[in-house]
């Protein structure tokens, strides 16, 4: 499908669903407003007996000491804002905000997310922003593949985030856009991971809610495509557990990965390592060492470094096993096609 298509099939499912959440919102108070102070603690969002949330920081545009890890991680509920940041460079009618939240591994683990929320300039509509949950298509696993970093430098792995700028005052919405787990945050990037990119999708709505001075609507939507669709569509379908509280009116899903294994088969070894290193980095048990060569660890050890794709060796194989074939891998990949939990 051309990318001329690509865009207008997105662009109609925006305005379906901006209408949809339109259309539901003339009714009754649907709004929140985020707290106007720029640190304060404040209580969960979606549960009463959660942890007190962390305090909110800001920090000035291009320190670059946004994205170190906070050490310890801070104690509260995942959804909650800890830092947000103006972004330099925004086209006309918009603003950029990176954001970092609290979230949650597929282990429990607590952990951080980045992200983008992107606000038209003009005054809010009443009742506030429709709020849209944006799920970025794949862009690789190191740190420098987070849209939110990518922002700041050329936007390379970040085109979607520009689109969607452009949107954005036509529609009078707000965009949040989650880099999702291990882009910009800690660990290695669990790339269709479901479970892991639903968490960073719903996490998103949760902190963009909470940065100062926005009033959003109570009501919002989610988009997403290629990898973002598969995001788009485990958000949808983890959410009535991770998130009760949010109200999803919508969620397009576009040219999702819904056959995981499908990409080794097509893409090859150099897909089969980025998926292995990803499956291990989400579950403990699978043991890397079982599948790849030395050849396959020095690539993968390149994908965690850098977003520039290293060539394959002429000299040997990537992996030793087929994961599409072989339990417990072929296990895992099937446990992450959307539909399946």
């Amino acid at each position: 499908m051309s990318t001329r298509r690509v865009r207008l099939h997105q662009a109609v499912g925006v305005a379906l669903i901006v209408e949809v959440m339109l259309v539901s919102g003339c009714s009754g108070d649907s709004s929140k407003a985020a707290p106007t102070t720029k640190a304060l603690t404040k209580t969960s969002t979606t549960s009463t007996s959660a942890p007190a949330a962390p305090t909110v920081h800001m920090f000035d545009a291009g320190d670059t000491t946004f994205y170190d890890v906070p050490d310890p991680i801070p104690t509260g509920h995942h959804g909650d804002l800890i830092r947000f940041q103006p972004i330099a460079g925004a086209p006309d009618g918009v603003t950029w905000q990176r954001i970092m939240y609290l979230s949650e591994t597929v282990s429990g683990e607590p952990t951080v997310d980045t992200g983008v929320l992107t606000l038209p300039t003009a005054d809010a509509p009443t009742g506030g922003w429709p709020l849209f949950a944006h799920a970025h298509g794949s862009t690789g696993l190191a740190d420098d593949c987070a849209p939110s970093v990518s922002l700041s430098a050329d936007a390379t792995f970040a085109p979607e985030i520009a689109l969607l700028s452009a949107w954005a005052p036509t529609y009078a919405i707000a965009i949040v856009s989650a880099d999702y787990e291990g882009l910009g945050g800690p660990g290695r990037h669990p790339f269709l991971v479901g479970v892991s990119e639903g968490r960073s999708v719903l996490d998103s709505i949760l902190a963009a809610r909470q940065v100062p001075n926005v009033q959003f609507q109570d009501r919002v939507g989610i988009i997403g495509y290629s990898q973002g669709g598969h995001a788009a569509a485990w958000a949808n379908q983890i959410a009535s557990t991770w998130t009760p509280d949010l109200d999803i009116v919508g969620v397009l899903a576009g040219a999702p990965a819904t056959e995981v294994a499908s990409l080794v088969k097509r893409q090859g070894q150099p897909a089969a390592v980025q998926l292995a290193g990803a499956l291990a980095a989400a579950d403990h048990s699978l043991d890397l060492n079982s599948v790849l060569t030395d050849a396959g660890a020095d690539f993968l050890a390149q994908l965690d470094r850098s977003c520039k794709m290293p060539a394959q060796p002429a000299d040997g194989p990537l992996t030793k096993l087929d994961i599409t074939t072989t339990k417990p891998w072929s296990t895992a990949l099937a446990d992450n096609e959307p539909g399946r939990e």
